[in-house]
């Protein structure tokens, strides 16, 4: 059964309300509709932000409560798993693969030739590294808060055995 944010232990309450904006009284999938620190991203759910963020404490928990791992948000049309491929959070991936999320939703982006679909592992893929995207994931992998090489190869096993 889902829980609402006030039912979440302390400390993902207040990441959660504190951090982003989140209204504890609502339930785990809630869109945040305030934006709150990051205001303009009031798309996500707590798990999307969770993702995005590489919290895996806060992942897990939400998953256990019940928090709906193949919802897609309403302005990106992205998953909590194409969030955590997109900004490398490989243990997020393991875990969220390990759960069964879905990896065949697929999202469109803008590109330099038009608009694109892609998934969760197109969207761990590096771009050239002229590319300030590319620029942006290696600055992340050598800071290490990101590892895009095992990101890839868990969805890519994954594409395998499903």
């Amino acid at each position: 059964m889902q829980k609402l944010i006030k039912e979440l232990s302390y400390e993902s309450r207040y990441k959660l309300t504190r951090g982003f904006g989140f209204d504890e009284n609502k339930d785990i999938d809630q869109l945040n509709e305030n934006g709150g620190a990051l205001a303009g991203f009031w798309c996500y759910t707590p798990l999307m932000y969770a993702a995005v963020c590489g919290d895996l404490a806060l992942t897990k928990e939400l998953v256990e409560n019940g928090a709906i791992l193949d919802k897609i948000d309403d302005f990106f049309g992205s998953t909590a798993l194409m969030w955590a491929a997109k900004y490398g959070h490989d243990k997020i991936v393991a875990y969220l693969l390990e759960k069964n999320a879905d990896l065949t939703c697929k999202t469109k982006i803008h590109t330099s030739v038009g608009e694109e679909d892609v998934d969760a592992l197109s969207l761990a893929k590096k771009s050239s590294c002229c590319s300030l995207y590319g620029f942006w994931q290696r600055a992340k992998e050598i800071a290490g808060y990101a590892d895009y090489n095992r990101t890839r190869t868990l969805l890519e096993q994954a594409h395998k055995n499903r």
